[in-house]
């Protein structure tokens, strides 16, 4: 962690977080390669010309890049040809990889390159003499937010001169961005506009879910909506409506290191395939989703209509569901601890929606390691006709109990629940 010793508003600098400690050469890379979005190099005299989905992409992201015969007879043809990366065939982790195919998929790598750049080269496989190149940036922006020293301006953002409000920054944003955020509470009280949008591919990182809190009214009924992709992480969510969701995601992406201040009487966190079968694989892990202001009320999450997510190392404890599972659900549970709550976790939607969560040692791979135990009525609610698997797990009893409450196991559907081996 590196200290910045400069002084912002009469307050001592503070270090960037770790996990951005990344160069931002966005605008120095800007210079390099001027330009951005589907340009051409220009046609080489060797016969061929590349043509660049983007002259600038963020890490981690890819891109299409593509060679064509200059001559203007032949422009429609796609030669076959070798792909480097700044001279090495098919790249490497430093410098981003290429497939072997025209068009190919440029990935770009996990930090920015020595020079911030690198160089694209196609080789004819007919005729190693025909070649082309042009030069890629590979950029990695940050843009800093600070509730107590920031002011909202098109050209603020970097750590001297940061952006006061999340609604503002995200505003800003683009695909592959980072808003790295600063110890505050990020309210309607400080300017916000009380409900926030990630976009997809933005990243969201506060400093820790203990100084990062935000919260707002929650008027299209969740709080935080994440875009496809889109991140958050290291943030305490707050509720200014007792009846709101906290983090919505339609999609992939990312949640975090997110504690839940309380009351969310809806739920925590909801997960959500809207209808499209299995279409959301977004990661939940090492969150804290605790209810004790309204106990044995709410659900923790919920994961609902077609979610293929993951939820590993989360403790949820308290809520009336601790995980509420429904219809063409598949999610992988794993080295979560489920107490204290109503119901651990109950499997709903059967036939055509056919609900089959993964807690141990199923088709989705779980590890198991969960401790489910301790919950009012029942740990595991099987109400479909699903198989669950639930191997390697800590229970209330040992061995586990299945009947009246409270037990570790409920079956009402016709499934079952496997628990040992």
């Amino acid at each position: 962690m590196t200290n910045h010793p400069e002084t912002r508003g009469g307050r001592r600098g503070r270090a960037h977080p770790v996990l951005l400690a990344v160069p931002a050469l966005a605008c120095a890379l800007a210079l390099l390669v001027p330009g951005c979005g589907g340009e051409s190099g220009p046609l080489e005299p060797t016969g061929l010309a590349i043509t660049l989905g983007s002259r600038r992409v963020q890490i981690t992201r890819s891109i299409e890049v593509e060679v064509v015969n200059a001559y203007p007879a032949a422009r429609d043809e796609h030669p076959d040809c070798d792909w480097y990366v700044d001279g090495i065939l098919g790249g490497s982790a430093m410098k981003g990889t290429v497939t072997q195919t025209n068009p190919a998929t440029f990935t770009a790598p996990s930090v920015v390159p020595a020079g911030g750049a690198v160089e694209i080269s196609a080789v004819s496989q007919s005729d190693s003499s025909f070649t082309a190149s042009d030069t890629l940036a590979i950029v990695f922006t940050v843009r800093y937010v600070d509730v107590e020293d920031g002011s909202d301006m098109s050209s603020g953002g970097t750590w001297a001169n940061p952006l006061r409000t999340l609604t503002y920054a995200l505003d800003l944003v683009d695909d592959g961005d980072t808003l790295a955020v600063l110890p505050g509470s990020y309210d309607p009280d400080h300017g916000e506009a009380g409900n926030y949008f990630i976009p997809g591919g933005v990243a969201l990182i506060g400093t820790s879910r203990d100084s990062c809190l935000i919260s707002g009214s929650g008027t299209d009924y969740s709080v935080v909506r994440l875009g496809d992709g889109a991140v958050i992480a290291g943030f305490t969510i707050g509720n200014w409506d007792a009846d709101n969701i906290a983090i919505l995601t339609t999609g992939g992406g990312l949640i975090r290191d997110i504690a839940i201040s309380e009351p969310f009487g809806f739920c925590g966190i909801r997960a959500d395939g809207e209808r499209r079968r299995r279409d959301n694989d977004v990661v939940i892990e090492d969150c804290e989703l605790v209810n004790t202001e309204t106990p044995a009320t709410g659900r923790a999450l919920e994961l609902y209509y077609g979610t293929h997510c993951v939820v590993r190392g989360c403790t949820i404890s308290g809520w009336q569901y601790g995980l509420y599972v429904n219809r063409d659900s598949d999610p992988l549970i794993e080295r979560n601890t489920i107490t204290g709550n109503g119901y651990g976790i109950i499997a709903a939607g059967g036939g055509a929606l056919l609900t089959d969560p993964d807690l141990g040692g199923g088709a989705r791979g779980s590890d198991g390691g969960n401790t489910i135990r301790d919950n009012a009525y029942v740990g595991v609610y099987n109400w479909t006709e699903a198989t669950i698997w639930a191997l390697d797990n800590t229970w209330t009893t040992d061995p586990p109990t299945e009947g009246p409450t409270p037990t570790d196991f409920m079956n009402t559907g016709g499934g079952a629940i496997i628990w040992t081996r």
